[in-house]
């Protein structure tokens, strides 16, 4: 298998449990930590690699359990979804933050790398129109 690491063990978990906290990546991190976005695209990657048309449903029902996590599950699920192209699934999971007084020209710049400039770009469209 080509990937990351934490890809990788995403991919098989969600593949044998099909859900984000049966895997145990959801409580290997820290709570003020980001899931990361990429580890989940690369999950994705790998079902379309091995041509598994089911696991987009997957992945589209982890997301609203990252989402409702924390404002940085949220942010995460916002990425893969904006990736993916859903908007309801990133629209819900924006509703998710939060954070009061939230704004995407404010996030640290590990957070915008982990989120991916696309995503994080259409957050500052969407919050300065």
């Amino acid at each position: 298998m080509d990937g990351s690491a934490l890809g990788i063990r995403l991919f098989c978990g969600l593949l044998e449990h099909g859900c984000l906290a049966k895997t145990g990546l959801y409580e290997a991190l820290e709570p003020a930590t980001m899931f990361p976005p990429s580890a989940i695209i690369e999950a994705v990657h790998l079902g379309d690699l091995y041509d598994l048309p089911f696991f987009d449903n997957v992945v589209k029902g982890v997301l609203p359990d990252l989402a409702s996590r924390d404002s940085y599950g949220a942010l995460a699920a916002y990425s893969v979804a904006h990736r993916m192209g859903n908007l309801k699934l990133a629209k819900d999971s924006l509703l998710m933050v939060t954070e009061k007084d939230w704004n995407p020209l404010s996030l640290q710049s590990k957070i915008v790398e982990c989120l991916g400039l696309p995503a994080w770009r259409s957050l500052v469209c969407a919050y300065t129109n």
